[in-house]
């Protein structure tokens, strides 16, 4: 098991080869504190718009799923 010092040099230089390759991490920029806070609904990927009725607006996806319809 490495050491911490360890563990930091081998993160330091994954870091580097993602950022060489255009990679980039916003969960190594997030405050430790906030890294275990859940999000809300409102911050999901579908939204659930207040002013709705509180179904989320998701339709079936993949290769077989037809854009404008919902019921697939």
């Amino acid at each position: 098991m490495p050491t911490p010092e360890e563990r930091d040099a081998i993160n330091a230089q994954h870091r580097t080869e993602k950022d060489a390759d255009g990679q980039v991490s916003e969960v190594s920029a997030m405050d430790p504190a906030d890294a275990d806070t859940p999000i809300s609904d409102d911050q999901s990927v579908a939204g659930q718009p207040d002013a709705e009725s509180g179904a989320v607006d998701e339709g079936p996806t993949g290769p077989n799923s037809r854009a404008g319809s919902n019921k697939n």
